[in-house]
Order: C-alpha cells, then structure tokens, then sequence
C-alpha cells in the first residue's frame, strides 16, 4: 500500500491523513479518513458494505509530539450491512489501531503499559501522564505483564535462591 507523506509521518494503518493543521498552542489537529478495504466490512457477518449510512466524527486520543498534543480528528462513515441474513443493520469504521468503541488508540494504550512495565513508572503516574483513567492504565500494564508471565521461565529464574548453596545448582561448576 503506497502512503501519502503525512500518513506514514502520522503512523496508524489504515488511516489516511487529509489535513493537519498547526493550532497557536502548539498542539496539532489531524484530520483521518479510513484507508483500509477491511474497515467498511460488517463486524457480525464480514460482508463489505458499499451502502453509507452518513458520516460521523470521532476523536479517538493518541500520543503526543513532544510535550504537544495531537488532536485526532477521524471522519468516519457508518455503514449499513446489506446482508439480508445479518442482524446488525449499521456500523462504524474500525481498524486494529482504534478499535471500535475506543476512545484510545491501541498505541496510546501501550505506551502506558509500557512505562509501568519498562520504565518502572507508577500506574497512576503513567495514566496521569497520558490523561487516561488509572482503570485503563491499569489495564494496559496486566495486558503487557501477563504477556510475560505467560512465557516459560528461564533456567535462570528457576533457581531462585539455591543458587548461592553449597548443594545447590552452582556446586558441580
């Protein structure tokens, strides 16, 4: 998929960046439309839709530039599902990146779980930081540590303390 400039700056698959705009804070407001054939397909049934049912805007918030804001500015179409057997008669555009219902991006979500996982951050300092609730940025370090958890310990985390005794692993070295 070949990018525009300004949406392989901004970083989100499936969003196309159709205007940015410089705003005398400092912070900048960029304006998205989808850019991905699998958005307009319906979430129940999977059939892709070519029926727009209007057009909605959505602020999903993401990182910062610096120390300055990014306003997101996503133009989203609902879409109706023209699948007679399918219950679900409209939905909304939704890509991996802002998930439906979210008001996060999912990369604003780990940078969260990320400074408490690798920074050592307090899960209240992180979500402060990324104006997120504690619940949220809670959330994103147990997703991020149970990750980790779920991996196999090394044969180096499985000696604990019988490393330093005389019988222990070390002894026969």
């Amino acid at each position: 998929m070949v990018q525009d400039t300004a949406s392989a700056l901004f970083g989100v698959d499936g969003l196309r960046v159709i205007e940015a705009e410089a705003e005398a804070d400092g912070s900048i407001t960029v304006w998205v439309v989808a850019d991905h054939p699998g958005a307009a397909a319906c979430p129940e049934c999977g059939t892709v839709s070519g029926a727009v049912h209007e057009n909605v805007l959505t602020r999903p918030r993401d990182l910062r530039r610096g120390l300055d804001e990014v306003s997101v500015r996503w133009l989203k179409r609902r879409w109706k599902c023209q699948a007679p057997a399918c219950g679900r008669m409209t939905f909304t555009e939704s890509l991996p990146a802002v998930p439906p219902r979210c008001r996060l991006t999912t990369r604003l979500r780990q940078l969260a779980g990320a400074e408490v996982a690798e920074r050592g951050c307090t899960v209240a300092e992180a979500a402060r930081w990324q104006r997120m609730s504690w619940p949220v940025a809670h959330q994103a370090f147990a997703g991020r540590a149970d990750r980790v958890l779920a991996a196999p310990m090394g044969w180096w985390r499985s000696w604990g303390s019988m490393s330093t005794a005389a019988d222990g692993p070390l002894a026969d070295r």
